[in-house]
């Protein structure tokens, strides 16, 4: 595991880091076609988080043509978005709350912390953005990600939030037909075209072929495998009499490994039995040109 107590703020360098519990669907169909569908499923999630949207939020959208546009969170400009859903005119669109300006400068601030306390991410159709012959050699997902970070709870995540996640991962997975997806507690954020650490640490890149239909982002407290990832493990049977976490079947097709019932409790020995129990699903490493993460960054990892 890659930690560092970030209760000792005071000895640590700008900024300052603390952990968030974060969601991840990836599917490899487009999105453009099922506005009525998110924009459901963004009402609900809007609606029940709705008491932890303290800070002020922004939304930042990338259209179909290419346009970005950045808008204040509020009523009027949400209808707008969920407008651009339903008609399909949209690649990518973020929800979080910035930090002014004035904060970014100031190290003795220790209100500017990463991540932030709210962030969502929904990517409806990543190719868009590309020439067509870059499909050659890669292969664009699109995804849902949503973070809340643990500073709203007093630094512990209540179980009614724990259940919120693990909701909001079966129904994300359902609507978009997602192929893999997890949960986890570290330092960090929704965002679109997520790298989770163990693709940063070694240094893959997302979108080269063949992607995710036969393997995995890495390993969390929840891990969601696809009938594909559970045929190359060996099967349901197998899973279930061998795999050292709790086994969750849901609607979707597919299974969720979740390692304790409890979020705020698991530790480097049962992350490092879930990695060599899936060690099979993970890629091999690409490259070294990783992004080098702060010192303060906590990470949970066991390479």
């Amino acid at each position: 595991m890659i930690t560092i107590n970030v209760r000792q703020v005071e000895s640590l360098d700008f900024p300052f880091f603390s952990k968030s519990i974060c969601m991840h669907v990836l599917t490899y169909e487009s999105l453009n076609s099922r506005g009525e569908q998110l924009v459901f499923l963004l009402k609900n999630l809007l609606h029940e988080c709705s008491r932890y949207l303290k800070k002020e939020l922004i939304i930042e959208l990338v259209k179909i043509n290419g346009r970005h546009v950045t808008w204040s969170y509020n009523e009027k400009n949400l209808n707008k978005l969920y407008d651009l859903l339903i008609k399909g005119e949209v690649i990518e669109v973020l929800i979080f709350d910035n930090y002014p300006d004035k904060e970014i400068y100031d190290s003795s601030n220790k209100s500017y912390q990463f991540p932030q306390d709210f962030s969502l991410a929904l990517v409806c159709n990543k190719a868009a953005e590309y020439p067509a012959h870059f499909s050659n050699s890669l292969v664009f997902s699109n995804e849902f990600n949503f973070a809340l970070n643990e500073r709203l709870f007093e630094n512990s995540i209540p179980f009614a939030i724990q259940e919120l996640f693990l909701q909001q991962l079966e129904k994300w997975l359902k609507a978009i037909n997602g192929i893999f997806g997890f949960i986890t507690y570290e330092s960090i954020a929704a965002s679109a075209g997520m790298i989770s650490p163990y693709e940063n640490y070694h240094g893959i890149n997302p979108y080269l072929k063949p992607g995710y239909y036969n393997d995995i982002k890495g390993y969390f407290w929840a891990t969601y495998l696809s009938e594909a990832h559970i045929k190359r493990l060996g099967g349901e049977e197998y899973i279930v009499n061998h795999a050292p976490a709790f086994i969750i079947k849901m609607e979707h097709p597919g299974m969720l490994l979740q390692l304790t019932n409890n979020i705020n409790n698991y530790s480097d020995e049962q992350l490092r039995s879930l990695r060599t129990f899936l060690f099979s699903l993970l890629p091999a490493k690409q490259s070294e040109d990783t992004f080098p993460y702060a010192k303060q960054c906590i990470i949970r990892l066991v390479e």
